[in-house]
């Protein structure tokens, strides 16, 4: 243990605890790292956990933790991001906790707002909206405001509905909670909970967390200001090229979806909701073929792809059974009165224009 983190342990409670799981992110970090620590709120605590990164990254922290006495580093081997976010809450100390993805960053107040917020109405979670920062778009910013649930405070058990549509109808361009950040978290939730990140999921996990957390939460506020930036489209990513798992991460999000509708006895009353997720699934998997589309031959094996997968009993259910209006926004309703109708080479083929137009505006470079 060296000089920096036995003074660490020294040191009060901080008010917030900022956690950052790190792997493979070495022309991001500093700018991460850098908005955070130049917070308007300065009591902070910074767990940077650095798991098993390839690259500089682990050098990185090391450096940062000997510039900056706030900044405490863990060092261990790869096991994913969700295992790394449970490290960081198990030795956070502060009152609240907030996550930050290590290629993201924050406005310069970002912490302040969130605190400032979480006094003036005792609630368990803040939660804010945030900007998309489009690498692969000229780095094109987007504000996302919250579409699908106004700024205001809300109850966990009175409001189950609103939140819940909240986090299983995925908007275009609003995520605010289906994630972890861009919100702070009361540390007493997770010191008598056993609320955490799933280890066994590979993409989902954020959406799982934020049912189990917000249900055992009693107050939520939300709060329509954008205080963090998501970068989007970054080599590497999941969302940047084709997936060749995609079909068994969305299965094991509706898995997971299903045990906590039924664990807290909500599915006779919202197994609509479990229903849209099918559907924005299939979609999903309509993307992801898009992407491996390079003949003819590949076009109509990934429209018959897309068939398949619509005509399985749990996915020609939620088609038949999601009423016209009921997914909200124009593109949403379009995807489902196209599944309806079983226009499965139609879809694939917007699908297919859409990703060669944007190659064509926005080529790699």
């Amino acid at each position: 243990m060296n000089k920096h983190n036995r003074e660490k342990q020294l040191r009060p409670e901080e008010k917030v605890s900022v956690i950052v799981p790190i792997y493979n992110v070495e022309p991001y970090l500093k700018r991460c790292v850098d908005s955070i620590c130049g917070q308007t709120e300065e009591d902070l605590e910074i767990i940077l956990v650095d798991d098993g990164s390839p690259d500089r990254c682990p050098q990185m922290c090391d450096q940062f933790a000997a510039e900056d006495q706030r900044i405490q580093v863990i060092h261990q081997g790869n096991a994913g991001v969700s295992a790394a976010r449970n490290k960081g809450i198990e030795l956070a100390a502060g009152e609240w906790i907030m996550f930050v993805d290590p290629d993201d960053w924050l406005e310069r107040n970002a912490v302040e707002i969130l605190c400032n917020q979480a006094e003036r109405c005792g609630c368990d979670v803040i939660a804010a909206s945030n900007y998309f920062n489009e690498l692969h778009k000229n780095n094109r910013q987007i504000t996302a405001h919250g579409k699908e649930i106004a700024q205001g405070e809300y109850s966990t058990e009175q409001d189950v509905e609103t939140i819940l549509r909240a986090i299983f109808i995925v908007r275009n361009k609003v995520l605010s909670l289906q994630v972890p950040w861009a919100k702070l978290y009361k540390r007493e939730l997770f010191r008598h909970s056993q609320c955490r990140f799933h280890e066994g999921m590979k993409s989902g996990e954020d959406g799982i967390f934020n049912l189990y957390i917000l249900r055992y939460a009693k107050k939520l506020f939300v709060l329509d200001v954008p205080v963090y930036h998501y970068q989007t489209g970054w080599p590497g990513s999941i969302t940047s090229g084709y997936s060749p798992d995609q079909e068994a991460r969305c299965r094991q999000y509706l898995v997971e979806q299903r045990k906590f509708l039924e664990l807290y006895q909500l599915w006779d009353e919202f197994q609509i909701y479990y229903y849209c997720v099918a559907e924005q699934n299939i979609h999903l998997l309509s993307v992801n073929e898009s992407r491996n589309i390079h003949s003819f031959s590949d076009f109509f094996r990934a429209a018959s792809y897309l068939k398949q997968i619509s005509e399985e009993q749990l996915n020609a259910e939620a088609i038949a059974a999601i009423p016209a209006g009921f997914m909200g926004g124009a593109k949403k309703e379009l995807g489902l009165w196209m599944l309806k109708r079983g226009m499965y080479r139609s879809i694939m083929l917007f699908r297919w224009l859409g990703l060669a137009i944007e190659r064509v505006l926005f080529p790699k470079r």
